[in-house]
């Protein structure tokens, strides 16, 4: 125990031990400024050992309570209300698995490349696993399925826009919306960018990252009778083959989501009314098809 009368002092370094001790700190700060400033910069150390600059990933969707998982860890527990999507920067370029998941919606998937200095986009396309179908008649008392109805009978006997392209009037099925073309190529349904070409959306881009104003969103053994955009959105459609009904999204970076929105019937086709009600023909009856 120290005796508080007679306290023992340590004696201080000499001359040389505090050099030695100043010039070992020195050399660490030199040595550290460029590892902070590349850090600050963007430059993480890559798998290989070697220091290579960082990207990242921006992923869009418009489902409150969305998560994001990358590489098989949850970055995000959910977006909020006014939230449109996910950031994720200072990644190591390299190839991602991001998946985005919400309970009562099918989870979508994808792999995607980050590049040095670029921010990789995609959007989630996320569809409720449960969907309601409804069937309409004209005997109904019920007002609101009566107008349903009627709106249904109208929107497979009005005639379809002409398109203002002489060459758009000869494809079938065309339709556009906010920039994107869809039409029907006898087993195939092609999509067309018409915006600047500067302006493209990375759904017509590869995994390489190159990007194509047309692409083949999707070819089919049986022949394809009817095509839309999924409603609300020109990065997704609907389309009608033989007895079923699906959603795909545009994106062809793997795996592309491709979902059965209805099965079992005969001769299916479909109307997409307003941008939003999609109505559904099978064997003659109608029905409201609610997404």
């Amino acid at each position: 125990m120290l005796d508080p009368k007679n306290p023992q002092i340590t004696p201080p370094f000499s001359k040389r031990t505090r050099r030695i001790y100043f010039l070992i700190c020195a050399c660490a700060f030199v040595l550290l400024i460029p590892a902070f400033i590349l850090y600050g910069s963007g430059y993480r150390l890559g798998s290989d050992w070697k220091v290579t600059e960082t990207g990242g990933i921006y992923i869009y969707s418009s489902e409150p309570g969305a998560a994001l998982s990358l590489g098989g860890k949850e970055i995000s527990e959910g977006l909020g209300l006014f939230q449109r999507g996910f950031f994720v920067q200072d990644l190591v370029p390299s190839p991602y698995d991001v998946v985005v998941f919400k309970p009562g919606f099918t989870t979508w998937e994808k792999k995607l490349q980050v590049r040095p200095k670029l921010v990789t986009e995609a959007t989630a396309f996320l569809v409720p696993q449960s969907l309601g179908l409804t069937l309409l008649s004209a005997s109904t008392t019920d007002d609101a399925l009566n107008t349903d109805f009627n709106q249904a009978v109208s929107s497979f006997s009005d005639a379809p826009d002409v398109p203002s392209l002489p060459e758009d009037r000869l494809r079938k099925g065309f339709v556009l919306h906010r920039d994107v073309a869809l039409w029907i190529d006898g087993n195939k349904i092609i999509a067309e960018w018409r915006g600047a070409p500067e302006e493209i959306p990375s759904f017509f881009c590869s995994v390489q990252g190159t990007c194509q104003p047309q692409l083949v969103v999707r070819e089919e053994k049986k022949a394809i009778s009817d095509v839309n955009f999924y409603p609300g959105r020109n990065d997704a459609i609907i389309y009608a083959v033989d007895d079923s009904l699906f959603a795909a999204e545009l994106d062809q970076r793997p795996p592309q989501t491709v979902l059965p929105l209805f099965r079992g019937g005969k001769n299916v086709s479909f109307r997409v009314r307003n941008g939003e009600n999609v109505y559904l023909r099978s064997e003659g009856a109608l029905f409201k098809l609610e997404i």
